[in-house]
């Protein structure tokens, strides 16, 4: 399943006079279509512009090899191009002008690109197998995925492309265009955090001041099991808010936040509300899991698959840090547990977390990066005091300053770390749905006890701001653009792997 890379036969080569990195969708290209040395046969060239997407799943046994493929059209625009000019060397040129649409176009499916309905997917079929109106489909930015595992024998490709394709006389050429959807303006504000509440209890000796620092006995010990009745009891709940959005490159870091909320009640907790135990943070671990899911459509029946990869964000933890004790929301009532995520709004209460609601969760949701990106974990926030509280969340985004760009993160003391897969922004469309979970791990420690949570939730990730692409793009200037974009050029003619050039020319797509 080859991609589009850049052609040209016998002289004929298509070039853009406008030169830009990336485009978007309403974005008109000009340029022109060049025959230079060969006597041109026609009065006219045709120049094809096309988008669309292509999925494979190839399953090698001992039996042979099993191929399904997918083939997803967005649009195609053709043009016949008759006004030429000649110049002093003899070559002939075709100007054209073509605009790059704004969502899928209608008429696709006459070409067999059918896609039955399907909630994973875009589809051009809804539940009735009556034709829908593709043109409310967006188009999704270019893309490259791959993998392949040697033990199962099953190999994964998909990408979305787009190109110039041109032909007059026998004679072909083509050129790659980059595509990006349009992003927001600025850097969001609204990460639409959610936040999962862990209720904990604590029943030991050591709760009480006077045993905090000692070994205890043998007898201390069986009395937690034995006695508990007389054992002091503390009981909490562990908040946690994430966030179900991120943009990348986002010149903030990533809002994680955690706090402790006591119950109060004096037949759960047992010891004296004005002494409550510290409860530290001492381990702090994240991932993102990138999900993508392809299908290939069949005449009775699709063929699909997933693969999933771990995306490390390494954050060395330089010491432990106090949780902050927050004041409980209610009047002694019992805390519980909440396994299950919950949406928040994005204002605060008085202790600094979003107040709890009852609405569910939305469903869905290599090193090379800019100065701009790099530089934000500059300026460090200071850690937070070992013995003193507050009535606001720990900040562990801003604390270990937790930066994700789309191929590499950084996080406090730490170089940047390149991710083995770029990043590119969640999507879905006919044939390919890429989207992300957020996985946490914290091991969290108090009066000598040590508790190990963890949680996942789903996450959509956004493109970088249109500002942050900009800000890019000044830093790296119309010569370092054209040089990537070269650079980009000649390996897709050497055969190199798209993704390279892109995380290059396009990064952030």
């Amino acid at each position: 399943m080859p991609r589009t890379g850049p052609s040209k036969s016998n002289g004929l080569t298509i070039s853009l006079d406008d030169f830009q990195p990336t485009y978007q969708p309403g974005d008109v290209l000009i340029g022109r279509v060049t025959l230079s040395n060969a006597p041109l046969q026609s009065s006219s060239v045709r120049l094809k512009f096309f988008g669309r997407a292509k999925t494979k799943y190839t399953v090698k046994t001992s039996n042979g090899t099993s191929i399904e493929r997918g083939r997803a059209g967005f649009f195609e625009v053709a043009q016949h191009l008759t006004t030429e000019t000649v110049a002093a060397d003899g070559s002939r040129s075709f100007p054209f002008s073509v605009t790059v649409p704004t969502s899928s176009q209608p008429n696709m499916s006459s070409r067999g690109d059918e896609f039955k309905h399907h909630s994973d997917y875009l589809s051009t079929l809804d539940v009735a197998k009556k034709t829908v109106d593709v043109t409310k489909h967006p188009l999704p930015s270019v893309m490259y995925y791959h993998a392949k595992s040697e033990m199962s024998g099953k190999t994964s490709e998909a990408y979305v492309e787009y190109g110039l394709h041109a032909s007059v006389a026998g004679k072909e050429a083509t050129l790659p265009i980059f595509i990006r959807q349009k992003s927001s303006a600025v850097p969001i504000l609204d990460h639409h955090m959610m936040y999962r509440s862990i209720l904990q209890t604590l029943q030991t000796p050591r709760l009480l001041a006077e045993h905090a620092d000692k070994e205890l006995t043998f007898r201390q010990k069986s009395s937690r099991f034995f006695k508990r009745s007389k054992t002091p009891k503390y009981v909490f709940q562990v908040r946690i808010e994430t966030p179900s959005t991120v943009q990348l490159e986002h010149p903030n870091a990533v809002p994680i936040k955690i706090g402790i909320v006591p119950d109060l009640h004096s037949t759960r907790t047992t010891i004296s509300l004005d002494a409550l135990p510290p409860v530290y943070l001492s381990q702090f671990k994240l991932q993102l899991e990138l999900c993508v899911d392809i299908r290939c459509p069949g005449t009775f029946w699709d063929s699909e698959n997933d693969k999933h990869h771990d995306i490390d964000i390494p954050i060395l933890f330089p010491q432990r840090m106090l949780i902050p004790t927050l004041a409980p929301e209610g009047d002694g009532k019992p805390l519980t547990s909440s396994w299950g995520l919950q949406a928040v709004p994005t204002t605060t209460t008085a202790n600094g977390l979003s107040p709890q609601v009852t609405t569910n969760g939305p469903a869905d949701a290599r090193t090379t990066r800019s100065a701009s990106f790099a530089s934000q974990a500059t300026t460090l926030p200071p850690l937070p005091s070992l013995a003193t509280s507050s009535n606001t969340p720990l900040d562990i985004g801003n604390t270990l300053s937790i930066f994700i760009g789309t191929s590499a993160c950084t996080t406090r003391h730490s170089k940047p770390h390149p991710f083995k897969r770029q990043l590119y922004p969640s999507f879905k469309t006919y044939n390919i749905h890429l989207y992300y979970k957020l996985k946490w791990k914290a091991t969290i420690s108090c009066a000598g006890e040590v508790e190990e949570l963890s949680g996942t939730s789903p996450l959509t990730i956004l493109a970088p701001s249109e500002q942050q692409e900009e800000q890019k793009m000044r830093e790296l200037g119309i010569e370092g653009m054209k040089k990537n974009y070269d650079d980009l050029m000649a390996g897709l003619e050497s055969g190199f792997s798209i993704l390279e050039g892109i995380l290059q020319v396009v990064g952030s797509v």
